[in-house]
């Protein structure tokens, strides 16, 4: 695939499950035939985050925890997990509620703003 050409892949996925959502990205990684390397920001979509009230509007974490996976097998120099911030309530909260600062932590993977 030439670097220029721009390309859109969808997959279905029933299951957060960890082993499913690795090999699912792995078929889409494989596909885009990218290599990774260097630095790496993945940004997922965190629009709020509350254990309690909120459950659905964030990336789930499991899809990142996949990412991760698969990232620890390139040669990539930094990883990081970024998200701006919505409604004035810092980002780090809303890291802390989705279960993204327990993925960074166990993945050894900065998160936050």
């Amino acid at each position: 695939m030439s670097t220029n050409k721009r390309q859109v892949i969808l997959r279905r996925c029933e299951e957060y499950s960890l082993d499913r959502l690795t090999a699912v990205q792995g078929e889409i990684l494989s596909d885009l035939a990218v290599p990774i390397h260097g630095r790496v920001f993945i940004k997922p979509n965190i629009v709020t985050a509350n254990r309690k009230y909120i459950h659905d509007s964030y990336t789930h974490p499991t899809v990142v925890e996949a990412m991760l996976v698969h990232l620890g097998g390139c040669e990539t120099d930094e990883i990081t997990i970024g998200e701006s911030g919505g409604y004035g309530i810092p980002s780090r909260l809303f890291f802390h509620e989705s279960g993204y600062e327990a993925a960074s932590r166990q993945f050894l993977v900065p998160a936050g703003p």
